[in-house]
């Protein structure tokens, strides 16, 4: 419930791996009605799938994207980590040809090596 974090906070919930097995979709959905600021999936499929189940909130690439996969995370306002220059600089010229400037969360592995 927002009164015991405040109402300035931001919630991700992460639905990756189908919210755990409890649905990705359902979950999402019911999570967004309640209020759910961002949501968290490991793969671009998975921030397709809550697309497609209707889910406008946005969604973070926990586990960053392939190379080929920029014009689909922009086409559907998918929000991507950026672990590699590569990524960086292919995300940016996708979104360059685009006429639009890209967001991404930065992600620095500070040894665990986690998603």
């Amino acid at each position: 419930s927002r009164e015991f974090i405040g109402s300035r906070t931001r919630v991700m919930a992460v639905v990756k791996a189908d919210a755990y097995g409890h649905g990705a979709a359902p979950c999402a959905n019911r999570l967004q009605s309640e209020g759910v600021d961002w949501f968290g999936v490991a793969i671009l499929e998975e921030g397709l799938e809550l697309r497609n189940a209707g889910i406008t909130k946005p969604i973070l690439l926990l586990g960053g994207f392939w190379p080929g996969q920029e014009n689909a995370l922009l086409e559907s306002s998918l929000t991507p980590a950026i672990f590699r220059i590569e990524s960086a600089e292919a995300l940016d010229s996708a979104a360059a040809a685009r006429g639009i400037t890209a967001n991404f969360h930065l992600k620095i592995d500070t040894g665990m090596g986690r998603v």
